[in-house]
């Protein structure tokens, strides 16, 4: 998967350009690259990973090309997240980065306290349930109205997906943080996916070639780290993405 590939996935799922951002779990930079192309110059992007050697390759890539990168060494998943400290986030990106956190919820609720009122998550996860080496926490698309809902955010748009080498389907979601007093419970979100038809669910097979369909009804509209892998190519669709390592 390459940076062109990244935007695509994610490119329904950024509201507008410009805004402060942080790429959690940002790995070798790869979505970060992507963010910086779909939210532009005047964007503010932090890029967090644990990994100093990663974190490090990032510095020099934005030193040279993106003077609105800020990589920072970090573990998103501590409650002290050093490096963007009064800083208030218009929007933050999970890209296979949840999956290796066993407390997901406890993590998300925290890190959402940093949004804006009506700030934006985007999710960029395997839509599977049965745990793996590379996805040892799978939140699989079912999973992700509840778990979205328990840290006070919108119930989720799933924005595009596409076919995974690794079976089922890898999807791009997007919600926002909710107003004090506004918050939904999961089974205000579970209501809000049976008024509009079946609940999310991707899965179909995968054939090669032809790609999958989603039901129409099973997307809810917007309002408004990792391993690569060859995908068998959908129609219109780019040839690769990103799995979890």
């Amino acid at each position: 998967m390459n940076t062109h590939d990244a935007m695509g996935l994610i490119r329904g799922a950024i509201p507008r350009p410009g805004g402060t951002w942080a790429d959690l779990g940002a790995g070798d930079g790869m979505f970060t690259r992507a963010l910086v192309g779909l939210l532009g110059p005047t964007s503010r992007i932090y890029a967090i990973d644990r990994d100093p050697g990663a974190v490090a390759a990032l510095e020099r890539w934005a030193t040279a090309d993106a003077a609105n990168v800020i990589p920072v060494v970090a573990d998103f998943t501590h409650p002290d997240l050093p490096g963007f400290e009064g800083s208030i986030l218009d929007g933050m990106l999970f890209a296979n980065a949840l999956h290796f956190v066993p407390d997901a919820d406890i993590v998300l609720a925290r890190l959402a306290a940093w949004l804006r009122p009506g700030g934006r998550v985007v999710f960029v996860e395997y839509d599977r349930g049965r745990a793996s080496r590379w996805v040892p926490y799978p939140i699989p698309a079912a999973r992700l109205p509840a778990l979205a809902a328990s840290a006070g955010l919108s119930t989720p748009a799933i924005t595009d997906t596409r076919p995974s080498a690794f079976g089922g389907l890898l999807y791009a979601a997007a919600a926002d943080r909710l107003a004090e007093g506004t918050r939904s419970t999961p089974e205000d979100s579970r209501r809000r996916l049976r008024r509009m038809g079946e609940a999310p669910s991707f899965t179909r097979s995968v054939s090669s070639g032809r790609g999958t369909r989603v039901p129409r009804a099973s997307l809810v509209r917007p309002a408004h780290h990792g391993r690569e892998e060859t995908l068998r190519t959908p129609r219109r669709k780019s040839p690769s993405d990103r799995s979890a390592t």
